[in-house]
């Protein structure tokens, strides 16, 4: 809660080792959701460059596409789940996600097939996030042959 409340550069520094410790090491399921939850807040809040973030993210995609056995969880849901919204949380503050939406969204789209709806729903969201990441507005260059006629401002007043 402190990190979330009083924001520092230094806190991510003092805890991204023994979080991930705790995540890869503790016995406890619980614990290591909790941990990979911690390390999101603490990356999003506590002063992790932009290749921290990153290589962050690539650390939860991994426990993702390993369905928790990279983390010696297998098929556990609560780190799977955690790891989902903690990469998506952090995927907001990237500008630029091209040349790790790809990879991402192929492992988001195998959880859609998970048995547990939070699995499904986390990775629902994620898709749908890079999906809106992706989004730019259709410009002349775009090859669109459109006329200001052939656009509709409103969608109720299309015929039909």
């Amino acid at each position: 809660m402190t990190v979330i409340t009083s924001p520092s550069d230094l806190i991510y520094e003092a805890v991204c080792g023994p979080l991930k410790r705790i995540i890869s090491d503790s016995t406890s399921v619980p614990s290591k959701a909790a941990a990979v939850h911690c390390l999101g807040i603490c990356t999003f809040f506590g002063g992790a460059s932009d290749d921290e973030i990153l290589d962050n993210m690539a650390y939860l995609l991994e426990i993702v596409a390993s369905d928790g056995s990279f983390i010696d969880a297998q098929d556990e849901v609560d780190p799977v789940v955690a790891a989902l919204e903690e990469w998506g949380a952090l995927s907001t503050l990237i500008d630029d996600l091209e040349g790790e939406s790809e990879e991402a969204a192929e492992y988001f789209v195998e959880q859609l097939s998970s048995s547990d709806p939070g699995v499904q729903i986390a990775a629902g969201e994620n898709i749908a996030l890079l999906y809106e990441k992706s989004y730019r507005p259709l410009t002349e260059d775009d090859g669109g042959d459109f006329s200001e006629t052939d656009i509709i401002s409103d969608p109720d007043d299309s015929a039909g």
